[in-house]
């Protein structure tokens, strides 16, 4: 088999193995919505090239991504590396994240 056909083959896989993402992803529209509509913040956050996903999401939400809109209350949790060395130093690594939330969360 070709290194190629067995790259297809594993994101075949994959995406068999999506069924059901759907009621999840719904789920998360509609906490984004409810959380929007109220004037809340949405907070993204990731780690590795997930943290550049989340910083891009963020910036969209901030954007106007395809249409001119009002910004949206949006935060990324992993681009501020003064916070994020604070904390992993001060507390720990496993509190960069629920510190800030419990900071500017609402």
């Amino acid at each position: 088999m070709s290194i190629t056909q067995k790259i297809i083959d594993e994101h075949i896989e994959v995406i068999s193995n999506l069924k059901g993402i759907d009621l999840f992803v719904s789920k998360a529209v509609n906490q984004i919505t409810n959380s929007i509509n109220k004037k809340k913040n949405v907070f993204w956050c990731g780690n590795g090239g997930s943290a550049a996903d989340s910083q891009h999401l963020a910036a969209e939400f901030l954007g106007r991504f395809t249409k001119d809109r009002k910004p949206l209350n949006s935060i990324a949790l992993n681009t501020d590396t003064s916070t994020l060395t604070c904390i992993s130093n001060d507390f720990s690594f496993e509190k960069i994240l629920s510190r800030q939330i419990d900071a500017i969360g609402n």
